[in-house]
Protein backbone atom coordinates (compact mmCIF):
# COMPACT_ATOMS: atom_id res chain seq x y z
CA UNK A 1 0.00 0.00 0.00
CA UNK A 2 1.13 3.57 -0.72
CA UNK A 3 2.87 5.21 1.84
CA UNK A 4 2.25 9.39 2.31
CA UNK A 5 4.56 11.35 4.36
CA UNK A 6 3.33 14.24 6.90
CA UNK A 7 4.71 16.49 9.02
CA UNK A 8 3.61 17.23 12.52
CA UNK A 9 5.05 20.71 14.03
CA UNK A 10 5.34 21.43 18.08
CA UNK A 11 6.82 23.83 20.44
CA UNK A 12 10.48 23.18 21.12
CA UNK A 13 11.55 20.39 23.54
CA UNK A 14 7.90 18.65 22.67
CA UNK A 15 9.36 16.27 19.97
CA UNK A 16 9.94 13.29 21.77
CA UNK A 17 6.23 13.39 23.35
CA UNK A 18 4.70 14.36 19.81
CA UNK A 19 6.57 11.39 18.55
CA UNK A 20 5.14 9.15 21.09
CA UNK A 21 1.53 10.27 20.48
CA UNK A 22 1.82 10.00 16.44
CA UNK A 23 2.82 6.30 17.00
CA UNK A 24 -0.16 5.90 18.91
CA UNK A 25 -2.35 6.55 16.00
CA UNK A 26 -3.61 3.94 13.18
CA UNK A 27 -1.68 3.15 10.34
CA UNK A 28 1.57 4.92 10.98
CA UNK A 29 5.08 4.23 10.70
CA UNK A 30 8.85 5.52 9.87
CA UNK A 31 8.33 8.22 12.44
CA UNK A 32 11.35 10.50 12.80
CA UNK A 33 12.15 13.34 14.71
CA UNK A 34 13.20 16.57 13.51
CA UNK A 35 13.79 20.66 14.65
CA UNK A 36 10.24 21.30 16.51
CA UNK A 37 8.60 18.67 14.32
CA UNK A 38 7.60 14.86 13.99
CA UNK A 39 8.03 13.62 10.30
CA UNK A 40 5.79 10.29 9.36
CA UNK A 41 4.31 8.20 7.18
CA UNK A 42 0.77 6.61 6.94
CA UNK A 43 -1.04 4.36 4.35
CA UNK A 44 -4.19 5.64 5.15
CA UNK A 45 -3.22 9.63 4.36
CA UNK A 46 -6.90 11.13 4.69
CA UNK A 47 -8.13 9.14 7.61
CA UNK A 48 -4.52 10.05 9.68
CA UNK A 49 -4.86 13.53 8.63
CA UNK A 50 -8.49 13.85 10.52
CA UNK A 51 -7.00 11.68 13.31
CA UNK A 52 -4.16 13.54 13.82
CA UNK A 53 -5.78 16.78 13.94
CA UNK A 54 -8.52 15.53 16.04
CA UNK A 55 -6.12 13.75 18.43
CA UNK A 56 -2.63 14.82 19.32
CA UNK A 57 -2.04 17.29 22.37
CA UNK A 58 0.82 18.44 21.20
CA UNK A 59 1.04 19.02 17.33
CA UNK A 60 0.57 22.93 16.41
CA UNK A 61 0.12 21.87 13.09
CA UNK A 62 -0.33 18.60 10.54
CA UNK A 63 1.45 19.50 7.42
CA UNK A 64 1.14 17.61 3.91
CA UNK A 65 3.79 18.23 1.57
CA UNK A 66 2.89 18.82 -1.90
CA UNK A 67 6.26 19.94 -3.55
CA UNK A 68 10.25 19.17 -2.32
CA UNK A 69 13.16 20.69 -4.18
CA UNK A 70 15.98 22.20 -3.79
CA UNK A 71 16.72 25.68 -4.03
CA UNK A 72 19.51 28.57 -4.36
CA UNK A 73 18.04 31.49 -6.05
CA UNK A 74 14.63 33.41 -5.73
CA UNK A 75 14.08 32.46 -9.68
CA UNK A 76 14.68 29.15 -8.72
CA UNK A 77 12.31 29.20 -5.70
CA UNK A 78 9.51 31.32 -8.11
CA UNK A 79 10.39 28.62 -11.24
CA UNK A 80 9.49 25.72 -8.79
CA UNK A 81 6.52 27.26 -7.08
CA UNK A 82 5.35 27.73 -10.46
CA UNK A 83 5.51 24.05 -11.55
CA UNK A 84 3.25 22.98 -9.15
CA UNK A 85 -0.15 21.95 -10.64
CA UNK A 86 -2.06 24.69 -8.23
CA UNK A 87 -5.60 23.80 -9.85
CA UNK A 88 -5.76 20.68 -7.27
CA UNK A 89 -5.31 22.43 -4.28
CA UNK A 90 -7.03 25.77 -4.89
CA UNK A 91 -9.86 27.64 -7.15
CA UNK A 92 -9.21 30.58 -8.76
CA UNK A 93 -12.24 32.14 -6.66
CA UNK A 94 -10.12 30.95 -3.53
CA UNK A 95 -8.07 32.56 -1.01
CA UNK A 96 -5.19 31.25 0.28
CA UNK A 97 -1.94 32.38 3.17
CA UNK A 98 1.75 31.30 2.95
CA UNK A 99 3.68 31.33 6.37
CA UNK A 100 7.54 30.82 5.54
CA UNK A 101 10.02 29.53 7.73
CA UNK A 102 14.36 29.86 6.29
CA UNK A 103 17.14 28.70 7.70
CA UNK A 104 19.46 28.82 4.63
CA UNK A 105 22.31 31.23 3.89
CA UNK A 106 20.42 32.06 0.37
CA UNK A 107 17.03 33.15 1.63
CA UNK A 108 17.33 34.77 5.01
CA UNK A 109 14.05 36.56 5.36
CA UNK A 110 10.97 35.01 5.40
CA UNK A 111 8.56 37.45 3.64
CA UNK A 112 10.44 37.67 0.83
CA UNK A 113 10.11 34.13 0.69
CA UNK A 114 6.58 34.25 1.09
CA UNK A 115 6.06 36.68 -1.67
CA UNK A 116 8.03 35.11 -4.25
CA UNK A 117 5.78 31.72 -3.54
CA UNK A 118 2.66 33.60 -3.59
CA UNK A 119 3.69 35.69 -7.02
CA UNK A 120 4.32 31.98 -8.95
CA UNK A 121 0.58 31.03 -7.42
CA UNK A 122 -1.04 34.15 -8.58
CA UNK A 123 1.18 33.98 -12.19
CA UNK A 124 0.57 30.43 -12.65
CA UNK A 125 -3.56 31.00 -12.22
CA UNK A 126 -3.38 33.88 -14.29
CA UNK A 127 -1.47 32.30 -17.20
CA UNK A 128 -3.68 29.17 -17.48
CA UNK A 129 -7.12 31.25 -17.15
CA UNK A 130 -7.14 34.67 -16.83
CA UNK A 131 -8.34 34.70 -13.36
CA UNK A 132 -6.68 34.36 -9.91
CA UNK A 133 -6.99 33.47 -6.18
CA UNK A 134 -6.35 36.20 -3.83
CA UNK A 135 -4.23 36.70 -0.94
CA UNK A 136 -6.11 36.34 2.77
CA UNK A 137 -3.89 36.19 5.70
CA UNK A 138 -6.92 36.15 8.37
CA UNK A 139 -9.54 33.68 7.24
CA UNK A 140 -7.92 31.77 4.01
CA UNK A 141 -9.64 28.26 2.27
CA UNK A 142 -6.05 26.98 1.88
CA UNK A 143 -3.12 27.37 4.51
CA UNK A 144 0.47 27.09 2.92
CA UNK A 145 3.49 26.24 4.85
CA UNK A 146 6.71 27.03 3.10
CA UNK A 147 10.03 25.57 4.79
CA UNK A 148 13.61 25.88 3.73
CA UNK A 149 16.18 24.23 5.61
CA UNK A 150 19.68 24.62 6.14
CA UNK A 151 20.37 22.34 3.00
CA UNK A 152 18.86 24.44 0.56
CA UNK A 153 15.72 21.99 0.61
CA UNK A 154 12.58 23.41 0.62
CA UNK A 155 9.39 21.72 1.47
CA UNK A 156 5.88 23.46 0.58
CA UNK A 157 3.20 22.11 2.30
CA UNK A 158 -1.06 22.80 3.01
CA UNK A 159 -1.64 22.90 6.37
CA UNK A 160 -4.44 20.61 7.20
CA UNK A 161 -5.20 21.97 10.83
CA UNK A 162 -5.88 25.40 10.23
CA UNK A 163 -5.56 27.64 12.79
CA UNK A 164 -2.88 26.12 15.31
CA UNK A 165 -4.31 23.38 17.37
CA UNK A 166 -3.62 24.77 20.53
CA UNK A 167 -6.93 26.78 19.32
CA UNK A 168 -8.89 23.86 21.26
CA UNK A 169 -12.23 26.27 21.68
CA UNK A 170 -12.96 25.41 25.10
CA UNK A 171 -11.99 28.26 26.68
CA UNK A 172 -13.97 31.19 26.81
CA UNK A 173 -12.37 33.59 28.78
CA UNK A 174 -8.49 33.54 29.94
CA UNK A 175 -6.31 35.52 32.71
CA UNK A 176 -3.47 37.42 32.31
CA UNK A 177 -0.60 35.54 30.29
CA UNK A 178 -2.07 32.29 30.08
CA UNK A 179 -0.17 29.44 28.31
CA UNK A 180 -2.01 28.07 25.72
CA UNK A 181 -3.35 24.82 25.65
CA UNK A 182 -0.86 22.63 23.13
CA UNK A 183 1.74 24.17 25.66
CA UNK A 184 0.02 23.12 28.78
CA UNK A 185 -0.61 19.16 27.76
CA UNK A 186 2.76 19.08 26.69
CA UNK A 187 3.63 20.33 30.13
CA UNK A 188 1.58 17.36 32.02
CA UNK A 189 3.05 14.70 29.11
CA UNK A 190 6.89 15.80 29.90
CA UNK A 191 6.21 14.90 33.91
CA UNK A 192 5.18 11.41 33.27
CA UNK A 193 2.10 12.02 35.48
CA UNK A 194 -0.34 8.76 36.00
CA UNK A 195 -3.99 9.81 36.46
CA UNK A 196 -4.25 7.35 39.23
CA UNK A 197 -2.17 9.79 41.09
CA UNK A 198 -3.01 13.12 42.59
CA UNK A 199 -2.19 16.37 40.41
CA UNK A 200 -1.79 19.65 41.92
CA UNK A 201 -1.22 23.31 39.93
CA UNK A 202 -1.81 25.77 42.73
CA UNK A 203 -1.40 28.58 40.67
CA UNK A 204 -3.68 27.74 38.05
CA UNK A 205 -4.86 30.89 36.31
CA UNK A 206 -7.86 30.42 33.90
CA UNK A 207 -7.22 26.42 34.70
CA UNK A 208 -5.69 25.47 31.38
CA UNK A 209 -3.29 22.67 32.84
CA UNK A 210 -5.91 20.73 35.25
CA UNK A 211 -8.20 21.12 32.08
CA UNK A 212 -5.87 19.26 29.48
CA UNK A 213 -4.70 16.88 32.48
CA UNK A 214 -8.15 16.05 32.73
CA UNK A 215 -9.02 15.39 29.05
CA UNK A 216 -5.37 13.32 28.76
CA UNK A 217 -6.85 11.14 32.01
CA UNK A 218 -10.28 10.98 30.47
CA UNK A 219 -8.77 9.61 26.96
CA UNK A 220 -10.84 12.91 25.71
CA UNK A 221 -9.53 14.01 22.35
CA UNK A 222 -8.71 17.45 22.31
CA UNK A 223 -9.74 18.74 18.71
CA UNK A 224 -13.12 17.82 19.85
CA UNK A 225 -14.07 20.97 20.87
CA UNK A 226 -13.25 22.71 17.25
CA UNK A 227 -15.44 24.08 14.55
CA UNK A 228 -13.07 24.30 12.15
CA UNK A 229 -9.64 22.58 10.41
CA UNK A 230 -7.98 23.66 7.34
CA UNK A 231 -8.80 20.15 5.64
CA UNK A 232 -13.01 20.69 5.86
CA UNK A 233 -11.87 23.22 3.18
CA UNK A 234 -9.91 21.06 0.76
CA UNK A 235 -11.16 19.76 -2.83
CA UNK A 236 -10.90 16.48 -1.60
CA UNK A 237 -12.19 16.46 2.35
CA UNK A 238 -13.72 13.22 3.09
CA UNK A 239 -16.67 14.01 5.19
CA UNK A 240 -18.08 11.10 5.58
CA UNK A 241 -14.36 9.59 7.19
CA UNK A 242 -14.66 12.86 8.96
CA UNK A 243 -18.13 12.32 11.15
CA UNK A 244 -17.33 8.49 11.47
CA UNK A 245 -13.96 9.56 13.03
CA UNK A 246 -15.53 12.39 15.53
CA UNK A 247 -18.70 10.46 16.48
CA UNK A 248 -16.37 7.71 17.50
CA UNK A 249 -14.12 9.97 19.50
CA UNK A 250 -17.40 11.79 21.07
CA UNK A 251 -18.86 8.57 21.80
CA UNK A 252 -15.50 7.71 24.02
CA UNK A 253 -15.38 10.76 25.24
CA UNK A 254 -19.20 10.81 26.41
CA UNK A 255 -18.85 7.63 27.77
CA UNK A 256 -15.47 8.16 30.21
CA UNK A 257 -16.89 11.26 31.31
CA UNK A 258 -20.32 9.43 32.85
CA UNK A 259 -17.93 6.57 33.99
CA UNK A 260 -15.93 8.89 36.16
CA UNK A 261 -17.44 10.78 38.91
CA UNK A 262 -14.33 13.28 39.84
CA UNK A 263 -10.18 12.93 38.75
CA UNK A 264 -7.44 13.37 41.76
CA UNK A 265 -6.75 17.45 39.79
CA UNK A 266 -6.90 20.03 41.98
CA UNK A 267 -6.64 23.55 40.53
CA UNK A 268 -6.38 26.58 42.98
CA UNK A 269 -5.38 30.27 42.34
CA UNK A 270 -5.04 33.26 44.74
CA UNK A 271 -7.47 35.17 42.71
CA UNK A 272 -11.60 34.85 42.83
CA UNK A 273 -11.76 35.71 39.84
CA UNK A 274 -9.08 33.70 38.45
CA UNK A 275 -11.50 30.96 39.99
CA UNK A 276 -14.61 31.89 38.32
CA UNK A 277 -12.70 32.12 34.98
CA UNK A 278 -11.35 28.62 35.37
CA UNK A 279 -15.16 27.16 36.73
CA UNK A 280 -16.21 28.39 33.46
CA UNK A 281 -13.07 26.73 30.78
CA UNK A 282 -14.27 23.65 32.65
CA UNK A 283 -17.62 23.69 31.98
CA UNK A 284 -17.37 24.46 28.32
CA UNK A 285 -14.47 21.28 28.16
CA UNK A 286 -17.50 19.25 29.86
CA UNK A 287 -15.36 18.48 32.67
CA UNK A 288 -17.95 20.32 35.68
CA UNK A 289 -17.31 18.56 39.11
CA UNK A 290 -14.23 16.58 37.23
CA UNK A 291 -11.80 18.67 38.70
CA UNK A 292 -11.84 20.35 42.64
CA UNK A 293 -11.17 23.75 42.13
CA UNK A 294 -10.15 26.37 45.25
CA UNK A 295 -9.51 29.83 46.18
CA UNK A 296 -6.47 30.22 48.06
CA UNK A 297 -2.75 31.34 48.05
CA UNK A 298 -0.17 28.43 47.37
CA UNK A 299 1.34 29.37 50.74
CA UNK A 300 -2.23 28.40 52.44
CA UNK A 301 -2.41 25.49 50.56
CA UNK A 302 -2.61 21.53 52.13
CA UNK A 303 -1.29 18.45 50.25
CA UNK A 304 -4.64 16.27 49.31
CA UNK A 305 -2.62 12.77 49.69
CA UNK A 306 0.93 12.10 50.74
CA UNK A 307 1.92 12.05 47.57
CA UNK A 308 1.67 12.82 43.96
CA UNK A 309 2.53 15.91 41.19
CA UNK A 310 2.52 19.65 41.80
CA UNK A 311 2.76 21.72 38.17
CA UNK A 312 3.04 25.68 38.26
CA UNK A 313 3.70 28.24 36.18
CA UNK A 314 4.13 31.17 38.61
CA UNK A 315 4.57 35.09 37.21
CA UNK A 316 7.72 35.55 35.72
CA UNK A 317 8.75 39.37 37.16
CA UNK A 318 7.62 41.43 34.18
CA UNK A 319 4.95 43.65 36.00
CA UNK A 320 6.54 42.72 39.40
CA UNK A 321 10.25 44.29 41.51
CA UNK A 322 13.23 42.15 41.25
CA UNK A 323 13.05 42.04 44.96
CA UNK A 324 9.23 41.30 45.29
CA UNK A 325 9.17 38.05 42.91
CA UNK A 326 12.68 37.30 44.78
CA UNK A 327 10.27 36.27 47.91
CA UNK A 328 7.74 35.18 45.68
CA UNK A 329 9.84 32.34 44.38
CA UNK A 330 11.38 31.99 47.91
CA UNK A 331 7.84 31.62 49.37
CA UNK A 332 7.24 28.43 46.70
CA UNK A 333 10.45 27.14 48.15
CA UNK A 334 9.69 27.23 51.31
CA UNK A 335 5.86 25.96 51.24
CA UNK A 336 6.92 22.90 49.00
CA UNK A 337 9.32 22.26 52.16
CA UNK A 338 6.43 22.51 54.28
CA UNK A 339 3.07 21.69 53.30
CA UNK A 340 4.09 19.21 50.14
CA UNK A 341 6.73 16.41 51.31
CA UNK A 342 6.23 13.28 49.31
CA UNK A 343 5.74 15.42 46.04
CA UNK A 344 7.17 16.10 42.94
CA UNK A 345 6.89 19.61 41.40
CA UNK A 346 7.55 20.88 38.46
CA UNK A 347 8.20 24.72 37.80
CA UNK A 348 7.64 26.57 34.48
CA UNK A 349 9.34 29.39 34.57
CA UNK A 350 10.88 32.75 32.21
CA UNK A 351 12.86 33.77 35.20
CA UNK A 352 16.19 31.89 35.85
CA UNK A 353 17.04 34.01 38.63
CA UNK A 354 13.78 33.84 40.36
CA UNK A 355 13.88 30.19 40.48
CA UNK A 356 17.63 30.09 42.31
CA UNK A 357 14.84 31.69 45.25
CA UNK A 358 13.59 28.60 45.44
CA UNK A 359 16.22 26.91 47.13
CA UNK A 360 15.96 23.55 46.37
CA UNK A 361 18.27 21.17 44.33
CA UNK A 362 16.57 20.38 40.73
CA UNK A 363 16.01 16.65 39.44
CA UNK A 364 15.65 17.66 36.12
CA UNK A 365 15.69 21.14 33.48
CA UNK A 366 13.92 20.85 30.19
CA UNK A 367 15.04 24.32 28.20
CA UNK A 368 11.79 25.29 26.76
CA UNK A 369 9.70 27.96 25.01
CA UNK A 370 6.51 30.09 25.85
CA UNK A 371 5.64 32.19 23.02
CA UNK A 372 9.01 34.40 22.63
CA UNK A 373 10.05 33.87 26.18
CA UNK A 374 13.36 30.93 27.02
CA UNK A 375 11.92 29.24 29.77
CA UNK A 376 12.87 26.32 31.89
CA UNK A 377 11.20 23.19 33.05
CA UNK A 378 12.44 22.21 36.25
CA UNK A 379 11.70 18.99 38.86
CA UNK A 380 12.07 18.67 42.68
CA UNK A 381 11.84 15.78 44.47
CA UNK A 382 10.33 17.50 47.85
CA UNK A 383 11.46 15.12 50.35
CA UNK A 384 10.21 15.35 54.43
CA UNK A 385 13.32 17.53 56.06
CA UNK A 386 14.28 18.81 52.63
CA UNK A 387 17.09 21.15 53.36
CA UNK A 388 18.02 24.25 51.17
CA UNK A 389 21.16 24.18 48.86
Amino acid sequence: MAQTTLTATCLKGFEDILAAEIQALPNTSHIKKDHQAVVFQTSELKRTIIQANLCLRTAIAVLEPIGQFYVESANELYNQIYEIEWQNYLNSNQTFAIHSTTNSRFFTHSHFVSLKAKDAIVDRFRDQSGARPTVNIENPDLRLHLRIDHRNQCTISRNSSGEPLFKRGYRTRTTKAPLNEVLAAGLVLLTGWQPTTPLIDPMAGSGTIPIEAALLALGIAPGLFRENFGFMDWHDFDEYSFQEIRNQLLTEANQSIAQTDSLPIFGSDSSPIATDIMVENIGQAGLKNKITIQTLPFDQLKAPAQTGTIIMNPPYGERMKKQDIDSFYSMIGDTLKKNFFGFTAWIFSGNPEALKHIKLSSQKQIPLKNGPIDCMYQCYQIYEGSKNN
